[in-house]
């Protein structure tokens, strides 16, 4: 019961906590600062924040910002799913709708249009939920290899055309 309880937490805190902007900066020393937030310029540095707090940056020594986008599994997942399962549902209806009645069934004789109807939906229940499954399998893999990031390439920019790189980043994370 709390492996369950603790599943479901996690499934609704995990979109609220994706939709944090997550920054990488590259300085001109190979150090590479991730994780962070992009927070303001202060002078000519920028100041940037992660959960163990703020830390200020030069912005002459930084090369490269990159916004790291988040893969999509779930919503790929998610897609892939409702396809499958549609299809499914169609491909299930068909071959139900085409069924005939054959002699020596086991079971109560149905008339024609009650075994197309029945062998319909357990056709529908039995394709659905089939494909749904290849389709969210799919879909997710799809979705968690579609994350591209966003790459700033500051290096050969005077100290000015990386503040100014800088300053139109921080308006855009500030609109979203």
């Amino acid at each position: 019961m709390k492996r369950n309880i603790l599943a479901i937490c996690v499934l609704f805190t995990a979109p609220a906590m994706s939709q944090r902007t997550t920054w990488q900066v590259t300085l001109s020393s190979g150090d590479v600062i991730s994780n962070v937030e992009l927070q303001r310029l202060n002078g000519d540095s920028l100041v940037v924040s992660n959960a163990l707090g703020s830390q200020s940056i030069s912005v002459e020594s930084i090369t490269e910002i990159r916004l790291v986008r988040k893969t999509s599994f779930w919503k790929g997942a998610k897609t892939g799913a409702l396809i499958g399962a549609a299809t499914g549902v169609a491909v299930g209806v068909a071959f139900g709708a085409s069924a005939t009645p054959s002699s020596g069934t086991i079971g109560p004789e149905l008339d024609a249009t009650s075994l197309r109807i029945t062998a319909a939906f357990l056709g529908a229940v039995v394709y659905g939920t089939a494909l749904a499954v290849v389709g969210g399998t799919i879909g997710g893999v799809v979705g968690a290899v579609s994350g591209v990031d966003d790459v700033y390439d500051l290096s050969q920019m005077p100290l000015r055309g990386k503040l100014t790189t800088i300053q139109s980043l921080l308006k855009r994370d500030e609109n979203k």
